[in-house]
């Protein structure tokens, strides 16, 4: 089963992608902020397949968060959202190696 870890601190973001991403048949993780995901990531020693995480989060920023994951495993899916979207953050994630840079509605 492919795994998922998604993080954002929006709560509500978090909920919605979760309950989509679950009814989809894929094992959903959530974490609220970058650091909590970074942990998790670490943890579970390269079981997931994809990461979604948000750039603008407390603690440690998404394009962190997308560095650090490509260091530890260059070949973890990485997409990026963002509701703050512009074009530097965009070309920035994709030299980091992000799979896509997405904008929130």
């Amino acid at each position: 089963m492919t795994k998922i870890l998604i993080i954002d601190d929006e709560r509500a973001i978090l909920e919605v992608l979760d309950i989509y991403l679950t009814s989809e048949g894929y094992e959903v993780i959530t974490a609220e902020n970058g650091k909590e995901g970074l942990e998790i990531f670490e943890k579970q020693g390269g079981g997931i397949n994809l990461v979604i995480t948000d750039i603008k989060m407390p603690e440690i920023e998404g394009l962190e968060v997308l560095r650090r994951i490509k260091a530890i495993d260059k070949d973890t899916e990485v997409i990026v959202v963002t509701g703050h979207g512009d074009m530097d953050s965009a070309i920035e994630s994709l030299k980091y190696g992000a799979s896509d840079f997405i904008n929130k509605p």
